[in-house]
């Protein structure tokens, strides 16, 4: 369970889900042929109606069994799905003449999920029911995704990572958040590891992004990221508990002094250090850079980040206002994840959950 300051204070929850009945081969899901000519190459893909959920295997993708929850909604009301959840790990590891139509399930005990959203405010069940506008920016964030993927692969073949990154339900609500904001919103995120969130905030949206860039991809996708978004793509590099403290201090100082002109963020995603004491650290930052009313993500609430946001709400910095898990692992919301690792594709499964809130004021010091 989540910290007890962060369940008292959460406005919803999501903590459960409700499924019943089954799968059915040519009924409720069914395999389409990948293509293979000069004008468009992609693997198999596989189709799904009316909410069933399972692992499938499309024959002929040399992709690992992957799981299928919502994707794109075409005509008919079905949705696609890709290899490896979220649909990225095409690029990296599909040959482009992959063909065939043979699809079955892996697991008999596939299920449809009438209602996953049950618990969630009004305002929110429209998510997996997705309209044409969030359609397209989710085709497009997947094909994002597909391309980071496989750069990570290239550049890093002895990391293990998992596909993609993001939870369908997260990437849904956080493109919400970004659109919310408006034209010119400016979106901060500490954490920009391979890039997929702030592709994924860029296509629905705005800027900004802080990391050390440690790893081996994490230069090749900003590089990426920029050449893409331009003058809308800023990268501060460095540890983010002193290049956001910097940052502000040149945004007052060009502004006269006026630290006000520093609060430029509007969507925050705290997803860096993991330790509770980074995490609280972040968070105490942004908010020195963050609008009035400025939305804040914190993602991975089971572990450090879960701890610090508990902390900082006790404190009245942070409030939450929509707690999502955490999830065990392997639930419908927290799929295990094809993660590709040195020794071949493994599942990648762990306890798992993010919160939405606001900042409720700037924070007066440094955790030291």
């Amino acid at each position: 369970m989540p910290p007890a300051a962060i369940r008292g204070a959460a406005a919803c929850t999501l903590h459960h889900d409700r499924t019943h009945g089954r799968c059915v081969a040519g009924v409720t899901f069914g395999c389409e042929p990948g293509r293979s000519d000069a004008a468009l190459r992609q693997p198999p893909r596989v189709w799904v109606a009316g909410g069933c959920r399972g692992y499938f295997n499309a024959t002929g993708s040399r992709e690992p069994p992957f799981r299928c929850p919502f994707r794109k909604t075409t005509g008919g009301g079905r949705v696609y799905c890709g290899p490896n959840d979220e649909a990225t790990l095409a690029l990296a590891t599909s040959p482009p003449h992959a063909t065939g139509g043979l699809c079955r399930t892996l697991r008999p005990k596939a299920v449809y999920d009438g209602s996953p959203y049950s618990s969630v405010p009004e305002n929110l069940t429209s998510i997996p029911h997705e309209k044409e506008a969030l359609a397209a920016v989710l085709a497009a964030v997947q094909s994002w995704f597909a391309r980071l993927d496989s750069l990570m692969v290239t550049l890093a073949p002895n990391y293990t990572f998992a596909a993609g990154y993001i939870r369908p339900l997260q990437l849904r609500r956080m493109i919400a958040l970004a659109q919310t904001a408006g034209s010119g919103a400016t979106y901060c995120e500490i954490g920009l590891n391979g890039g997929h969130s702030a592709a994924a905030m860029l296509v629905a949206n705005p800027r900004l992004a802080f990391d050390l860039l440690a790893l081996p991809y994490s230069r090749a996708a900003v590089d990426t990221l920029r050449r893409a978004f331009g003058h809308r793509f800023v990268v501060h590099e460095g540890d983010s508990t002193r290049q956001v403290p910097a940052w502000r201090a040149r945004l007052a100082a060009a502004a006269g002094g006026d630290v006000a002109a520093a609060r430029v963020c509007d969507v925050v995603f705290v997803d860096g250090d993991h330790r509770w004491r980074g995490a609280m650290q972040d968070i105490e930052h942004t908010s020195a850079v963050a609008a009035p009313g400025a939305a804040l993500v914190v993602d991975d609430i089971a572990v450090g980040p879960g701890r610090a946001l508990s902390a900082t709400t006790r404190r009245n910095l942070t409030r939450v206002d929509e707690l999502y898990g955490p999830f065990s692992a392997g639930s419908s919301h927290n799929p295990c994840r094809g993660a590709l690792a040195p020794r071949g594709v493994q599942q990648q499964c762990n306890r798992w959950g993010f919160a939405v809130g606001r900042f409720q004021q700037e924070s007066s010091g440094v955790l030291r």
